[in-house]
């Protein structure tokens, strides 16, 4: 009678090598992918939440300057674009106008002229620059008020703002010098400083990482403009 013998062999410890050696690669192959994934996923979040801040930014910018009235009358003042720096030697323009409060609060008693104080500032705490306004809301109050910062936007490199005068750009307006006359546009710039997702500063001011700043730019039509 024959004897039927059953291949019992299993695999060899080269065959269990190669099969180790082929997994590690490819498990090392799936996670490099994935890591390329989340960091551009982390870098395209940045980008957009860059876009939103400075665009909210601009937004409450243009409906006060949408709303700037001519600088004669009693409250009317004069609108006053300065040219300026910061410390980093970056565009950090000042504007100070007058303009109808366009979003009055109703627990609020306020003149219909408010005062604008429109700069970059730096933050005592993080050193951080910002966008901060000042707005005086009281033009008929007997004493000197000095109302707080509110801050628009952070992580802030520079702002310049030029002034469109009919025919050309100009970096600075004062407009006892321009007929008692606004400007006809307003064209902002921002440049935002580039930041990881724990809002550490990763710029420096040598110009390095240039690529990862974000610049948003806009003009504002003034319909109060002669």
């Amino acid at each position: 009678m024959a004897v039927v013998r059953s291949d019992n062999r299993g695999f060899t410890l080269l065959e269990l090598l190669i099969a180790m050696t082929m997994m590690t690669i490819i498990a090392a192959s799936l996670y490099t992918s994935m890591s390329i994934g989340f960091k551009a996923r982390e870098s395209a979040e940045r980008v957009v939440e860059k876009g939103r801040a400075a665009e909210i930014a601009v937004e409450v910018i243009k409906g006060m300057l949408m709303s700037a009235v001519v600088p004669n009358g009693v409250l009317a003042g004069s609108f006053s674009g300065e040219d300026d720096e910061n410390d980093g030697g970056y565009p950090a323009d000042t504007l100070t106008f007058y303009t109808a409060d366009y979003n009055p609060k109703e627990d609020e008693i306020a003149c219909d002229i408010e005062k604008v104080v429109l700069k970059m500032s730096v933050r005592k705490d993080t050193k951080e620059r910002v966008i901060a306004r000042k707005v005086t809301t009281n033009l008929l109050s007997p004493t000197t008020i000095d109302p707080d910062e509110e801050i628009l936007c952070g992580n802030v490199r520079s702002m310049n703002l030029q002034y469109y005068n009919g025919s050309d750009w100009v970096d600075d307006w004062v407009s006892s010098e321009n007929d008692n006359a606004l400007p006809k546009a307003v064209k902002i710039t921002i440049v935002l400083e580039n930041t990881d997702a724990s809002g550490t500063d990763n710029s420096t001011d040598t110009g390095d990482n240039e690529e990862d700043l974000y610049t948003y730019t806009e003009t504002i039509m003034l319909p109060c403009s002669s």
